[in-house]
């Protein structure tokens, strides 16, 4: 299983800490629009 083997705990901190990332950047650029 590809999407099995995908969820490694390496693979998702990693794409949780870049969603994290994207996150902050967005609330970000919210701020500066207010």
């Amino acid at each position: 299983m590809y999407a099995r083997s995908n969820l490694t705990p390496r693979s998702w901190i990693r794409r949780f800490k870049v969603s994290c990332m994207a996150i902050k950047a967005w609330r970000h650029s919210e701020f500066k629009k207010l």
